[in-house]
């Protein structure tokens, strides 16, 4: 494996934002590193952005996208229809009223109110 480069600052930030972490400090990021003598633990480190994953993943921003993620994939629950006697009673109540509002008119009736508005308009 090659020898271990420490990045700069800006490498940091360039990452981090490539990588949709907006929220790191990469200053804080770079001397908390930079301070341990690179080292992760008791480990040297080799690979500086798996560093600024775990960064990412440790983060607020990332809890709270996933947050956000599970809420929209989670399923809804279906509304509870109860159907009772009385919703029963209700409905064929509502449709007899219905009935008698909207009562059609026989073809017959209809020509004969025609007519009977036709001669009122006429005699105004």
């Amino acid at each position: 494996m090659a020898k271990f480069v420490p990045p700069t600052i800006e490498e940091v930030k360039e990452f981090a934002n490539s990588i949709g972490f907006k929220s790191l400090n990469a200053d804080k990021w770079w001397h908390h590193y930079n301070a341990n003598g690179w080292k992760r633990g008791q480990s040297k480190m080799s690979r500086w952005k798996s560093a600024v994953w775990t960064w990412f993943y440790d983060s607020e921003e990332y809890r709270e996208s996933q947050r956000k993620r599970a809420y929209a994939y989670r399923k809804k629950p279906e509304p509870k229809t109860v159907i009772t006697p009385a919703t029963i009673q209700q409905r064929k109540e509502i449709a007899t009223r219905m009935k008698k509002a909207f009562k059609p008119v026989p073809p017959e009736d209809f020509e004969k109110q025609k007519q009977e508005q036709l001669r009122k308009l006429a005699e105004t």
